[in-house]
């Protein structure tokens, strides 16, 4: 199945050794910004000299200190809405003050403002759904979340919500014989696609992690045309393993959109994470690249 996602290629690895995970990513003209979701703050690499930062702390402390997972906010999931960064807390577990945060970022001015996602997520889990949210995306005037099932609860349901209030679930019925569980949401306005990754991984329950399994790669076409129905599958479905071995062994998380190019982060639940970006047209760029096409990259000092 990878003819289907022929014009992608893996282009470039950046090892990110200084950072404990990717949840979440967002891409922008200025550079791309990262998220770990056991820190409380806003990375970003320069997309240029591939130099990455510590930009905006998201704590009254003003660092960016790892939390032990007990205490974490677990920002799994950032959507652009209103021009602004919207981050979610997943909403997992018991810790509801922490995970239901909603973070609103003006990434220009370098400020932000915190909210509470607890009006919505009260709504979903009076729909009988455990909460894990690892996904969002702006759609159709307002926000489409993902909640990611596991091996105890094995169901993807996307989530439409419009000005607090939640519209309607949708069921994303993914083909594989493990469960997969959603893992980063993205939609693209201008083609009404409907971009996701999802991850195998072995656990029952939202907040404990298990064995990395496989990545995966989706998209749904028409996706406006399809949002009010009750079940979907996707349109295009890859194992990333199959597109290129260097996937093996990481749990996607991140995904982002960009001209020509697809920004995929890993969090391996304690080894260094990865990017990956693929990009539709890999030999204009790729004599730049060292030849494994692999960096190894720390903080600057």
């Amino acid at each position: 199945m990878a003819e289907l996602f022929a014009p992608f290629s893996l282009w470039l690895v950046l090892t990110l050794n200084a950072l404990p995970g990717i949840s979440s990513l967002h891409w922008s003209p200025e550079g791309l910004w990262l998220l770990a979701d056991n820190v409380d703050g806003l990375y970003q690499l320069d997309l240029n000299t591939f130099e990455i930062s510590p930009r905006l702390a998201l704590n009254p402390n003003g660092d960016f200190a790892e939390i032990p997972k007990a205490h974490k906010s677990d920002f799994e999931a950032s959507a652009w809405v209103d021009g602004q960064l919207w981050i979610f807390g997943s909403g997992s577990g018991a810790l509801a003050a922490i995970r239901n945060r909603l973070v609103k970022v003006d990434l220009d001015g370098q400020t932000f403002e915190i909210g509470n996602l607890s009006p919505v997520y009260s709504q979903i889990a009076a729909k009988g759904l455990e909460l894990n949210i690892e996904g969002a995306a702006a759609f159709g005037g307002g926000l489409l979340l993902a909640n990611r099932g596991h091996l105890g609860q094995p169901v993807n349901t996307l989530i439409r919500v419009q000005a607090e209030q939640v519209m309607g679930l949708q069921r994303l019925d993914l083909p594989t014989e493990t469960f997969a569980g959603i893992s980063a949401l993205e939609y693209e306005v201008e083609t009404d696609r409907l971009w996701f990754t999802a991850t195998t991984e072995l656990t029952g329950s939202v907040y404990e992690d298990g064995q990395i399994g496989d990545s995966y790669l989706g998209r749904v076409e028409n996706y406006s045309q399809l949002a009010t129905k009750s079940e979907i599958k996707p349109s295009q479905w890859l194992n990333l393993s199959e597109l290129d071995p260097r996937f093996v062994g990481h749990k996607i998380e991140g995904l982002a959109l960009a001209p020509g190019k697809l920004y995929l982060g890993s969090d391996n639940d304690g080894a260094a994470p990865s990017l990956f970006v693929l990009q539709h047209s890999p030999s204009s760029a790729q004599q730049s690249l060292p030849q494994n096409g692999k960096i190894q990259h720390h903080l600057p000092d």
